[in-house]
């Protein structure tokens, strides 16, 4: 416990050991903090306030990095248009997992593709800022004006991309 009084402000040192047979890469953290303060009104009832904050802390430990992000699960659907001669809209959803040891970000694009490839569309999905190892985040992209003409293909490509130092959720 430390006491701090009014007004005051105290810096309190922490120390992160890491085991030695912890593996390389991205290991998140926490440390929370507690504030407690206690009054009596004027009623003479005792009156207790306790806020928390936290903060994230992430250490890497030096070894080899594996920056590894995975598509396992694409799931689509078409919904036609309620006018028969007008084209529909593809919603496709998917997973991108971080199978790696490091923290990173994803762009992503699907690309639809009717009419044995002459009637392509395709759009960006929002940025992907963090995916923690062992996370994963799920994205929903809908592509309008797709023709069902014939099979309709539905192609997901995810790049990653560095996690920028200020960056905190995705």
């Amino acid at each position: 416990d430390v006491e701090v009084g009014p007004g005051e402000t105290v810096v309190v040192p922490y120390t992160v050991a890491v085991p030695g047979n912890a593996t390389p890469g991205d290991h998140p953290a926490g440390i929370a903090a507690s504030v407690s303060s206690t009054g009596t009104d004027a009623g003479g009832n005792s009156v207790g306030v306790t806020s928390r904050v936290g903060f994230r802390v992430m250490t890497r430990v030096t070894g080899e990095v594996q920056p590894t992000l995975t598509v396992p699960d694409v799931s689509a659907s078409y919904t036609p248009s309620w006018n028969p001669f007008a084209p529909g809209e593809v919603r496709v959803t998917y997973d991108v997992a971080n199978d790696g040891n490091i923290r990173l970000g994803a762009d992503s694009t699907v690309e639809t593709s009717a009419l044995f490839g002459l009637a392509t569309q395709d759009a960006a999905a929002e940025p992907m800022a963090e995916i923690l190892p062992g996370g994963s985040l799920t994205r929903t992209v809908e592509i309008d004006q797709v023709w069902p003409l014939g099979p309709v293909t539905t192609t997901v490509t995810v790049t990653p991309v560095p996690v920028a130092e200020d960056e905190i959720d995705a």
